[in-house]
């Protein structure tokens, strides 16, 4: 119980130490690849029209639902990740080619420790109907 209260007594040093501190003068400064804390406020998505092909004349694009913001990445460092003005998604990783190569660098390295096997399960040829594989990550396992 007592170590919960010691970090507000240690910054509670005098007060004319605590200003001039190098880590008081850099508490003031922001780093300009950090993003403010407005941008991550809940934002308005944005309105569209739920018009359905099927219901009408509809001859556009099948692309003509992908909305322009995911194409919006946020960069940190140099790094591109997922926006999060659209999703509530909270995926970690960067997804640029950076990432994408490591992915694949790890798949080869994986793939020699297995023996060239992508499973290690003792599957029976006659028992499977259907597989579904939901982390395929960039792909590249199944070329």
């Amino acid at each position: 119980m007592g170590a919960a209260s010691s970090p507000a007594r240690a910054g509670a040093s005098s007060p004319g130490a605590a200003a001039s501190s190098p880590a008081a003068a850099a508490a003031g400064a922001q780093p300009t690849d950090i993003l403010p804390a407005e941008h991550w406020a809940e934002q308005e998505l944005p309105r569209e029209d739920d018009n359905d092909s099927s219901l009408g004349d509809g001859g556009g694009s099948s692309t003509a639902s992908l909305s322009a913001s995911i194409l919006e990445y946020r960069t940190i460092y140099g790094r591109t990740f997922h926006s999060d003005k659209s999703t509530d998604a909270q995926y970690w990783t960067p997804n640029d080619e950076k990432q994408n190569e490591s992915m694949d660098i790890n798949h080869h390295l994986l793939t020699l420790v297995l023996g060239g096997k992508l499973f290690r399960a003792p599957l029976k040829d006659d028992e499977i109907n259907s597989v579904i594989d939901v982390g395929t990550g960039t792909g590249l396992w199944a070329m």
